[in-house]
């Protein structure tokens, strides 16, 4: 590289330079790391090698090993070439001193030579200039076909992204419509559940209310019942109490009858026991008919006496049966007060 470098300096402007320190410092300058000027130089290089997407670079060489810099070699050659140019810029030095010293006619001859150093370098800059432009109008025309094949790529890619989308939009619009379907389907069969639950639950609490009012009904009724019974049981036991009163007076009766009765049968016997003792002796007959018309004879007495016997026998009988019709009266009513209560 250094080579051709000198060659191009020969050919075009004639200026000595040091290429190889140029190319080292410019190099040095893009493996610097961390460096904005290494960023630059990468970006540049990348997208330089872009633009070339087909390039053949031909048959490698194998680099000599003379020329590959190690840990070694890397700084005798930065040392030799910060040593040529500091030689180059004294020997520089040295001419323009020695430029002084030399009479008017040297000067003169002189001016001529920095004319063509002038017109050299505008020459070389003219040519760096035009290989600048044609540099930068071949890059151009190779970005403008790059940008044209990435603009073709992206709308290309767009347009896939956009049938892509479109297909997903449309899957998840037939999965959703499907899914919607199934909800539907679903909750109309819930509802239907529902409904039948909540129907079988209304049927059921008709029955409840229906077996509480029976349940209602039957437990006025034996309330009833058991206030008829108590009624009917306290009625009885006045009925009972009634009835032992009026069998006690009845029984009192009887007793009284019949010890009067025992009573006039031994005032009867008494009395024959005297009528025997006293037969000789012979009354008037108004005296025995006045005497017969106050008190009657001992067989009256027996008769009324057995004719209050039978009567009260007959009371105390048309009592008891009287209880009795009174007691199956009762028993027959309430006999029928529970057939009705039942029906």
């Amino acid at each position: 590289m250094v080579e051709k470098f000198s060659l191009i300096t020969a050919v075009i402007c004639k200026i000595k330079m040091n290429w190889a320190k140029f190319l080292f410092g410019v190099l040095k300058k893009m493996v610097s790391a961390g460096s904005k000027q290494a960023k630059g130089f990468a970006i540049q290089i990348s997208m330089l090698l872009e633009t070339f997407p087909s390039v053949d670079l031909g048959e490698s060489s194998e680099f000599p090993e003379s020329k590959v810099l190690t840990k070694k070699t890397v700084l005798r050659f930065v040392s030799i070439n910060d040593r040529d140019g500091a030689e180059e810029v004294i020997g520089g030095a040295k001419k323009k001193a020695v430029s002084k010293k030399r009479p008017a006619a040297d000067v003169g001859a002189a001016v001529p030579k920095k004319r063509d150093l002038s017109a050299a370098l505008a020459d070389f800059q003219a040519a760096l200039s035009e290989q600048m432009f044609a540099f930068q109008s071949e890059i151009s025309s190779r970005m403008h076909k790059i940008e044209k094949s990435v603009c073709d790529s992206l709308r290309d890619q767009a347009e896939i992204f956009r049938n892509l989308s479109q297909r997903a939009r449309q899957e998840v619009r037939t999965i959703d419509h499907v899914h919607t379907i199934r909800f539907n389907e679903f909750r109309k069969n819930v509802l239907t559940q529902n409904a039948s639950i909540f129907q079988g639950l209304a049927d059921v609490r008709q029955v409840v209310e229906a077996v509480n009012a029976k349940v209602d009904i039957m437990a006025s009724r034996v309330i009833v019942i058991q206030k008829d019974a108590e009624a009917t049981k306290e009625a009885l036991s006045h009925q009972l109490l009634e009835f032992q009163s009026s069998a006690q007076e009845n029984h009192n009766v009887i007793h009284a009858q019949l010890s009067e009765l025992v009573d006039y049968i031994h005032r009867g016997s008494a009395d024959k026991k005297g009528e025997s003792g006293s037969r000789g002796l012979q009354k008037p007959a108004n005296t025995q008919k006045e005497g017969s018309a106050v008190t009657p004879s001992f067989e009256q007495r027996v008769q009324m006496a057995q004719r209050g016997i039978v009567q009260t026998v007959l009371d105390a009988d048309a009592n008891r049966d009287a209880a009795e019709r009174d007691r199956e009266r009762r028993r027959n009513e309430a006999k029928s007060l529970k057939r009705r209560r039942k029906d």
